[in-house]
């Protein structure tokens, strides 16, 4: 099972902060990473998470579908309950050699994360399926056109805003 969380390397990462993460025991987790380039020849980025004992890294993959680098971290780093800390570390695009240490914050790890249900014991949805339904919309918007803010025409503007709110209709 996979909570999903979202970095976008730049103005939310100038003074070296990441959003805190907030982890169920044994869950697994994956991080949808924005804002670095991809490129054959540079080096992907790594999340790296403090165990206690150890530190532990995963590396990024290139994903077409999301449009970024995603990170699926183990439930190794999820195995005891506390507060740890992760970090996100990438690789300068000139020199392949070189890795930053874009951020780093608080990787909490709870005992226990339910979700649905309400009082009187009304069955609630799986978070399994709520995370795929999740994913599933997420990838809704994954293929948006992009398009530059300064020189691109007011319709272009208009067509991505109307393509999105149709899409949150459900049209």
């Amino acid at each position: 099972m996979n909570q999903i969380f979202r970095i976008t390397v730049g103005q939310e990462t100038l003074q070296g902060r990441l959003p805190s993460v907030r982890v169920g025991k044994d869950y697994c987790c994956r991080f949808h990473i924005y804002g670095v380039d991809y490129s054959e020849t540079v080096l992907p980025p790594k999340i790296w998470v403090s165990t206690g004992t150890d530190t532990l890294y995963w590396t990024g993959v290139w994903s077409e579908t999301v449009g970024a680098w995603v990170v699926d971290v183990n439930t190794d780093a999820t195995a005891t309950v506390g507060a740890k800390s992760y970090a996100l570390t990438v690789f300068s695009p000139d020199a392949a050699d070189k890795e930053y240490l874009v951020g780093q914050a608080a990787f909490v790890v709870f005992n226990t994360i339910a979700g649905g249900g309400e009082t009187g014991g009304t069955a609630g949805e799986s978070i399994s399926v709520r995370l795929a339904a999740l994913e599933a919309w997420i990838e809704n918007f994954a293929d948006l056109p992009m398009f530059d803010p300064e020189s691109a025409f007011d319709i272009d503007m208009r067509t991505q805003i109307q393509t999105i709110t149709n899409r949150l209709r459900g049209a």
